[in-house]
């Protein structure tokens, strides 16, 4: 019977951590963040440390902001424009939220000019965020930095 008991109570502890790490759909809030983007990570190659004004702006669900692209081309997606990056400007979303112990996930499409890309940013506690885009006619794009107030 002393066993039965400790396998209870090690069982309610294990569903408790289990869910407690789980993330869970949210939604019925706004979501307002601008992260100012301090390195580039290109699919391939190392990271690029940036202060040059990148921004991804998140504003009751509309998305504004530029951010660079370095990597490969499938189409010809932004040829001979003299910009190949992202470019959001008053582009409305739809975000799908998970919350963990430590961050909020993010998940919406969006349309970089003609271009639609997925996009996931990822807001920790301390401060810091993580966007990952990945666009349908060329290689992956990340970009780390910090929530700007």
């Amino acid at each position: 019977m002393k066993n039965i008991g400790k396998l209870s109570i090690t069982a309610a502890l294990l569903c408790l951590a289990i869910c407690g790490a789980t993330a869970r759909q949210t939604s019925g809030e706004p979501r307002n963040a601008t992260i100012e983007v301090r390195y580039i990570y290109p699919e391939s190659g190392p990271s690029i440390p940036t202060s040059d004004g990148y921004t991804l702006s998140v504003k009751d669900s509309v998305l504004d902001g530029h951010l660079p692209f370095i990597g490969t081309s499938h189409t010809n997606v932004g040829f001979g424009s003299g910009d190949c990056g992202f470019t959001f400007e008053e582009c409305p979303i739809k975000i799908s939220e998970k919350t963990a112990k430590d961050r909020k996930e993010w998940r919406f499409d969006a349309a970089s000019g003609t271009e639609k890309v997925k996009i996931t940013v990822t807001v920790w506690d301390n401060g810091s965020a993580d966007i990952t885009i990945i666009p349908t006619g060329r290689s992956l794009m990340r970009y780390s930095g910090e929530l700007r107030e």
